[in-house]
């Protein structure tokens, strides 16, 4: 009887360890993300001072999916951004994968 009274505490008192390990993990992530959401209002805030519109390439292989639901989310997603202040361009793929990497090669020596 006493052996698995001290069996369950010594199984809770694991358990309990294991437990806080995780959380001290979890912690140091948290701590690690604060930069980063830093970094990004540094530089949103840079962008606004420059008066600078953010751009956002966005490539699309036509052929994978169906063009007219295509044509919808580029409305939406344009209008989304130019009310916003930013500026999207768009390159529709129907040539495969290279001409989409040719495509993704133009969007970014425009810097985007």
């Amino acid at each position: 009887m006493k052996c698995t009274k001290l069996l369950r505490i010594a199984v809770a008192t694991i358990l309990v360890i294991f437990s806080l390990s995780f959380l001290s993990c979890s912690k140091s992530k948290i701590q690690q993300s604060i930069p980063f959401s830093i970094n990004t209002e540094k530089s949103a805030n840079k962008s606004r001072k420059n008066k600078t519109k953010p751009r956002i390439g966005f490539s699309i292989a036509s052929d994978t999916f169906i063009l007219e639901r295509w044509n919808k989310d580029i409305k939406i997603f344009s209008s989304e951004i130019a009310a916003l202040g930013g500026e999207v361009l768009f390159q529709l793929s129907a040539g495969g994968t290279e001409a989409q990497i040719t495509q993704i090669e133009y969007l970014l020596s425009k810097d985007i």
